[in-house]
């Protein structure tokens, strides 16, 4: 009733209206019941009892308990407020928390990326050196195969071939001619076959190094392509790893050899020097 109505409520001998006043075992006179406000609603009320006939409530202690109802509401608002921002201090370092975890766990994973990327990496390198090492053995067993096998079968063949004209002076002329014919032919194909196996792997790279190996390959392109290369290499330049002798040289053979298959230039290296 305090509630719906909104204001003080004074009820006599309020037993007599309400069941549950007869179990407190004692007499009420008067009850004075106040609503506190908290907002727009309405939390409760405050109850103040006299058992006493010759003590009455009056308009006094309403305003006195009116002055407590709203004193109360504003406690009430404040513990309301102080304890929505402690639920709040308590997500906010719950999420800060859990934040943290986040990040820690992103950093041990960013960590754990960058390890595996740097081994991955290194592994790569690694695979990389393998397969140039691989290329390159190849490379020297086809030119010493070129150069052991095939060279010495095109030496005995020239070698019979001169024998056979010296030796044989009633060939006819057209045998002769053929014979003649054959040895420019062996004599080609073996200078074929060297070019060949210096180009697989050139034996001064091994012998003198790589200033005397480039000095010669570039001698030789430049004889057979027709290009002009101006090189420039130290006169003190020294020995490098044989790893790293190999990796220029192929450097500088496969950007000649670009040189003469793209460019269309008759000069290599006149507006750059190749410096090493």
């Amino acid at each position: 009733m305090t509630v719906d109505r909104n204001a003080a409520q004074l009820f006599f001998h309020p037993a007599k209206r309400f069941q549950y006043f007869d179990g407190l075992g004692c007499d009420v006179v008067e009850t004075l019941l106040v609503p506190v406000y908290l907002g727009e609603k309405t939390a409760g009320t405050i109850w103040v009892v006299s058992h006493d006939e010759e003590v009455k409530f009056d308009s006094e202690d309403v305003r006195i308990m009116n002055g407590l109802a709203k004193f109360t509401g504003c406690a009430l608002r404040l513990i309301q407020t102080s304890q929505a921002q402690q639920r709040a201090r308590v997500e906010g370092e719950k999420q800060i928390a859990v934040h943290k975890s986040t990040e820690t766990k992103l950093r041990a994973t960013q960590v754990g990326l960058e390890t595996d990327i740097f081994a991955r990496k290194a592994q790569l390198q690694q695979l990389s050196a393998r397969l140039m090492n691989l290329q390159d053995e190849e490379r020297r067993r086809l030119a010493r195969e070129l150069h052991d096998s095939a060279g010495q079968y095109l030496a005995g063949i020239q070698m019979n071939l001169g024998a056979l004209m010296r030796s044989e002076p009633a060939l006819s002329a057209a045998g002769k001619s053929r014979v003649s014919d054959s040895i420019i032919l062996v004599d080609e194909c073996t200078s074929e076959i060297r070019t060949m196996s210096y180009l697989l792997h050139p034996p001064l790279l091994d012998e003198l190094g790589l200033r005397s190996a480039i000095a010669m390959y570039v001698a030789g392109f430049a004889e057979r392509s027709g290009i002009r290369v101006e090189l420039d290499i130290p006169d003190d330049f020294g020995r490098l790893s044989s790893d790293m002798e190999t990796a220029v040289f192929r450097v500088i053979q496969q950007s000649l050899a670009n040189v003469h298959r793209h460019s269309g230039s008759l000069v290599a290296g006149s507006s750059q020097m190749v410096n090493l």
